[in-house]
């Protein structure tokens, strides 16, 4: 698979990024510091997770980040980006080696994935909670997702 995004499978990368690891630690405390195993998964299982979390949550992450918080939490927000990114070029890739039925499960899957966060987006937040953590009104949270969806 050495002609995947980035010339690297996402799962194979060798430096994780940094809120993988702070992830990582929070798991690994909450479980007792046992990491279960997980079975290989195959590309369509990857790509689904990728099409429905990556393409949508990531890229909408990345967009929504209000300029003065991206300021405050610069790390995060340019891991965002690059998640999304990552996350689109995974897209492409895997589609030229799924089958045309799991293709289109896959656009299926980011439909349901926007028409989900479209909906946790409907709901207006208070102006107060916006405000402190950055986030847009429901309006523009709505145009930010029409750019992804």
């Amino acid at each position: 698979m050495n002609d995947a995004p980035c010339g690297v499978p996402p799962q194979t990368h060798k430096e994780p990024l940094p809120s993988s690891a702070a992830r990582d630690q929070v798991s690994a405390r909450r479980d007792g510091g046992v990491t279960p195993e997980r079975a290989p998964r195959t590309l369509f299982e990857m790509a689904a997770d990728n099409a429905f979390e990556g393409c949508v949550r990531e890229a909408y992450g990345a967009l929504e980040a209000d300029p003065e918080v991206r300021r405050a939490f610069q790390t995060i927000a340019r891991e965002e980006a690059q998640h999304a990114l990552l996350s689109f070029e995974m897209d492409a890739w895997a589609r030229t080696r799924l089958s045309g039925r799991e293709g289109r499960a896959l656009s299926e899957l980011r439909s349901e994935g926007a028409l989900r966060l479209g909906a946790e987006l409907h709901a207006e937040r208070g102006r107060d909670v916006r405000v402190l953590a950055g986030l847009p009104s429901a309006t523009r949270a709505n145009d930010l997702l029409a750019l992804i969806a």
